[in-house]
Order: C-alpha cells, then sequence, then structure tokens
C-alpha cells in the first residue's frame, strides 16, 4: 500500500498535491500517478535476497505421529536460525535405508540424513557421506558438549569423522528385583559372573507362577552375539583384520555348550513360562538401556501403584573375566551430493550441540550423547526422583563414563551378509538341537567364502 500525506514520505510542511500548470496538465499528471499507484499496489513485493530462506532436508525414520517431535525439533533450530527453512522427512524402518540410497542416487538427496551404526562402513565406503573431520575440528560447539568418548567413535571411521553422534546405546542388564526379594534372593554385585547369574535364575525360577530366567542371550545374531564371543573369547567372529574366522575355535565352542548345559536353569519348560521380563515374569534379562521407559510403564501396569522394582548390571562376567557391553550409536551425516554442505553442517552441529540436544532429550526422542546430569534427569523425568539418581549414577560412573563397560561395535562392510550366516546355524544349534562343534564349522566355511569374494 502507498500512503499520501503526513505519514507518507513527504515533510509535513509539504502540500499533499502542488502540481504547476494547467488544469489538463494537472490532469495528465494526477492520471499518471494513480495508474502508478495501481500497478505498485497490484505487483507482489520480491523479497529483498538477504531475508529469503535456506531450505534443508532432514531425513530420518520412525512412525507417523513421529514427525509431530520433529518437527518441534526442527521449529527450535528455525527459531535459533531464521534464515533457514527445514523439512523432516521420516521414513519406516524398512524402507528408510534403501529410500536414502536411492534418493542420493537420482540427485535428490536429503541434506542431513540419520546414519544407522551398521551401514556407516558401507556408506563411507560407497563415497555417500561427506568427511567432516575438519568442521569437527573447528568448531567449537562440538568440542565442548561433553560427549562420552564411545559416542564420538560412533562417527568415526578409518580414523575420520563421517557425522556427528546420535542416539548412542547399550545394552543392560535388567534385574528384577522384586522377584528377587519375593524368593529371598540378594541382587548381585556389579562384579557377577555367569555362574552367579545361572545360581541366581536357578533359585528365583518359579513355574507355578511362570517365572523364568533371562533366557540365553547368544541364540541370535547380531551385535549382542558378538559382544558375548568378545567377553568370553577376546575375538569377535573375524579376528581385527577382519579376514580371519574365529566363531568355531575351542573357547567359542566352550561358551556355547556352557549356554546349552546352563539352558534348563536360565528357563521353564515350554509352557510353563506365562510371559517376559516387561510383563514380570523373568526375574533378569538383557535388552537396550533405552528399554527403561518400556519396562517402568509395563511394570506399573502389571503392578499398578506399586510397580516391580528393577535395577541395571552390566553383563555377568565371563570365564575370561571380562563384562563389556554391546554398544552402538547411529549419528547424523551430509551426503556428499547435497550441494548445501555448509548449511546442511550448520543443522547437524546444531543436532548434536546443546540446544537440540536439549529438545531432542525432552521430546524422548533419544537418550543423551553426554556427561550432563540436567538432561539425563530430563530425559528419565518419568522416574520418581531417587530412581532418576541411581539410574544417571549407573550411566555416569559405569555404563558409559567411569569404569565404561559400554563397548562400542564397529561394522564392516559385509556384515549384514556375515550375520545372516551366523543366524541360520544358531537357530539350528538353539532351536533344532544341532551340535555346535558341526553348525560352527560350516558357519566358518562360509564366512571365508564371503571374505574371499570380497577380496577378487
Amino acid at each position: 500500500m502507498v500512503s499520501i500525506g503526513r505519514s507518507g514520505g513527504w515533510p509535513a510542511s509539504h502540500n499533499r498535491f502542488r502540481f504547476c500548470g494547467s488544469r489538463p496538465a494537472r490532469h495528465a499528471a494526477l492520471t499518471m500517478l494513480a495508474t502508478a499507484i495501481l500497478i505498485v499496489v497490484a505487483t507482489p513485493l520480491a523479497l529483498p535476497a538477504a531475508l529469503a530462506r535456506t531450505q534443508l532436508i532432514l531425513a530420518t525414520y520412525g512412525e507417523g505421529q513421529d514427525i509431530n517431535k520433529w518437527n518441534e525439533v526442527v521449529k527450535a533450530f528455525t527459531a535459533r536460525y531464521p534464515q533457514y527453512e527445514v523439512k523432516v522427512q521420516v521414513s519406516t524402518f524398512n524402507e528408510y535405508p534403501t529410500k536414502i540410497v536411492t534418493q542420493i542416487a537420482t540427485g535428490n538427496a536429503p541434506d542431513v540424513i540419520m546414519t544407522w551404526a551398521q551401514y556407516k562402513p558401507k556408506w563411507v565406503e560407497q563415497g555417500l557421506l561427506l568427511d567432516v573431520t575438519d568442521r569437527w575440528a573447528a568448531s567449537e560447539t562440538l568440542k565442548t558438549a561433553g560427549f562420552y568418548p564411545a559416542a564420538v567413535d560412533a562417527a568415526r571411521y578409518n580414523g575420520r569423522m563421517y557425522g556427528v553422534p546420535f542416539d548412542y546405546n547399550a545394552m543392560v542388564w535388567y534385574v528384577n528385583t522384586t522377584i528377587l526379594e519375593e524368593a529371598g534372593l540378594a541382587v548381585p554385585d556389579d562384579d557377577w559372573t555367569v555362574e552367579d547369574m545361572r545360581a541366581i535364575s536357578r533359585k528365583a525360577l518359579n513355574p507355578d507362577k511362570g517365572i523364568s530366567g533371562p533366557g540365553i542371550p547368544i541364540d541370535w545374531g547380531w551385535g549382542p552375539n558378538i559382544q558375548w564371543y568378545w567377553n568370553w573369547t577376546g575375538h569377535e567372529w573375524l579376528d581385527e583384520t577382519r579376514t580371519r574366522v574365529l566363531v568355531n575355535d575351542s573357547k567359542s565352542l566352550e561358551m556355547f555348550n556352557w549356554w546349552l548345559r546352563a539352558r534348563a536353569d536360565l528357563t521353564l519348560p515350554p509352557g510353563k513360562a506365562k510371559g517376559d521380563f516387561f510383563g514380570g515374569y523373568q526375574s533378569m534379562w538383557e535388552g537396550w538401556f533405552t528399554y527403561t521407559r518400556l519396562i517402568w510403564d509395563a511394570f506399573r501396569q502389571a503392578k499398578g501403584s506399586k510397580p516391580y522394582d528393577f535395577v541395571l548390571k552390566p553383563y555377568p562376567k565371563a570365564p575370561s573375566g571380562v563384562q563389556r557391553s554391546f554398544a552402538q550409536g547411529h549419528m547424523w551425516s551430509i551426503p556428499v551430493a547435497s550441494a548445501k554442505h555448509d548449511d546442511a553442517w550448520k543443522l547437524a552441529e546444531w543436532l548434536a550441540g546443546p540446544e537440540g540436544q536439549a529438545v531432542i532429550t525432552r521430546l524422548k526422542i533419544a537418550a543423551p550423547g553426554v556427561l550432563n546430569e540436567d538432561l539425563w534427569q530430563s530425559y528419565l523425568d518419568y522416574l520418581p526422583a531417587a530412581k532418576q539418581r541411581e539410574i544417571v549414577a549407573f550411566i555416569h560412573l559405569k555404563l558409559y563414563g567411569g569404569k565404561g563397560y559400554a563397548r562400542n561395535f564397529n561394522y564392516w562392510t559385509t556384515f549384514d551378509v556375515m550375520n545372516e550366516v551366523m543366524i541360520k546355524h544358531l537357530r539350528a544349534i538353539f532351536q533344532q538341537g544341532k551340535a555346535p562343534e558341526n553348525e560352527l564349522a560350516q558357519a566358518k566355511e562360509e564366512l571365508a567364502n564371503i571374505i574371499k569374494q570380497q577380496t577378487r
């Protein structure tokens, strides 16, 4: 709108219209002015280049309702940096990895993506992820964030940084202290052993109530199985060079046969168990730390105002004396194919920094990856104050800090193929009753063939 008069661009002493000349001249001038006004009013005003907002796309995975939480996260980012507009792309768990690779290959790469731990090696080797090592070194935000060292390591590959930490998580042992107390059993110390675990489980078994033990945590594949290999034997499925297969050496066979012998002390006979740990039907269980909220809610639902109680414990010690916990972390990465590396880094840096972590923690999207008591209490605010302090102390002093039970697991490019091989043979051992010696010998041969194919 054009304003005419004292509120416009003329001095107050200036007459509104002071045209000289004849009436026709004045009429022509007024006509020209009116036409100009109509043109100005009818033409949209172009936004100055300095005020234009840079558009970014943040890609992650989740369920449909998760989009609301992520929109709140990016709203906080754009409040801090109003020069940006961020669109969130949420895909389902099953479609996410394939969709990201397809988008990159077709020239439609998002600007910041969530890279899963198991895809980090493959995507780096394929040249999909931007090396941000120098950006890390120049970032005061990240250098002073107080990350757990293992969380930083989760964003590293072959000594270079390819993202910023997100959603670091570790496996712990949950012990249902209510079940133990009802059975007259003491809660084990942190330095408990697999034999301690077996004895407590056997004494807590209750066929009448349907209460079972922890089951056998090595009867499925993935990283947790490898962690038991590491604790028991000192190695993973492969050696450190990823060129020798070690799944059936003498220590490995010792581990499998121990768990098979212990099965009767760790589980009830078929048909006797009434439920799982969440329902209050297992004395102890190995699971992700981030399941704490699910367990607390399930215990309250099962027992009402006086729910079951639980404590967190490290893995029981293997005969070797080792009791490290399987851990992994995802990360926010920037595709090489993004045309906005600097702008994308601004978003990734903010997500991993104090402001981003505060919002993500408050919304319970992920646990903090930093040694910050306020953030942890915010993340655990559903628990009573005393329980919060207990769990925060375990996290800070034992799991991620202090003793550092958590051991960051590093995937390799052929892990997914090898994992399928191991799952097949683990099922044969624990579900079909096949001998570990035979099954693991076959697994070794199949894994060795995968290595040969890779090196051709």
